[in-house]
């Protein structure tokens, strides 16, 4: 008996008998891509900017080790002079880069042997970049007068004046004058969602106006912008 192979009726598709897709499914599976693509860019972008403050962050705290451990070897969070070894205020920050406290705590300067050098076992900081932070483009660390006569609910760069409670009043929490100071990281360049998630790690709980209040404050009228982050106090 002869066996005849089963009629198929009707033609057969276009796309499996070219093995290719129409031009029409191209369309559809472009869209679906660029909608879905549209979805998560967003979310891709989200994820940058907090693994960008999530290291910022690291860094702030491992300034925080090494100007704590300073202080407990030399009695002072302020520079030590060169020659002398006597605390002192930086006259202007970020300009004398040997006679900052970052080169004093991470020993970019050769250590005197008077006053209070004696007690001086650093380096006490790995290392510390200017040009290189994890967020914006350039950073200084400085210790200075914390402005007692300054209003806290300030965030311009040059208010070294913290609110620390958000307690929505301009009273200043950071005490200052004589041998009282303040040693602060200053980031420029640092953009809205960079600060953002550097605030809310050291700020989270702190009532007001995020840019203002709390350890990091956030200077939008600056060119570009300034984030000052409070390290210490005394």
């Amino acid at each position: 008996m002869n066996y005849q192979q089963p009629a198929l009726f009707g033609r057969m598709p276009a796309r499996a008998a070219a093995g290719g897709f129409t031009l029409i499914e191209m369309i559809g599976v472009l869209a679906i891509i660029a909608i879905l693509a549209a979805a998560v860019a967003p979310r891709v972008f989200e994820v940058i900017a907090d693994s960008r403050g999530t290291r910022m962050a690291t860094e702030v705290r491992a300034i925080e080790t090494g100007v704590t451990r300073y202080y407990g070897d030399t009695g002072t969070i302020q520079d030590l002079n060169r020659t002398t070894g006597n605390p002192e205020l930086d006259a202007a920050p970020g300009t004398d880069y040997q006679e900052t406290l970052t080169s004093r705590v991470a020993l970019d300067a050769t250590p005197g042997t008077a006053g209070a050098w004696r007690r001086f076992n650093g380096p006490y900081l790995e290392k510390f970049i200017p040009g290189a932070p994890a967020v914006g483009t350039s950073q200084v660390l400085f210790v200075a007068d914390a402005a007692p006569s300054a209003t806290a609910a300030a965030a311009a760069s040059t208010n070294l004046a913290f609110n620390l409670d958000g307690d929505a009043t301009t009273t200043n929490d950071t005490p200052g004058d004589g041998p009282e100071a303040v040693v602060v990281l200053q980031v420029t360049g640092a953009d809205q969602a960079d600060f953002e998630k550097v605030d809310s790690i050291f700020d989270e709980g702190v009532a007001g106006t995020k840019e203002i209040n709390g350890r990091v404050k956030y200077d939008t009228s600056a060119s570009p912008t300034v984030m000052t982050i409070l390290i210490a106090y005394r």
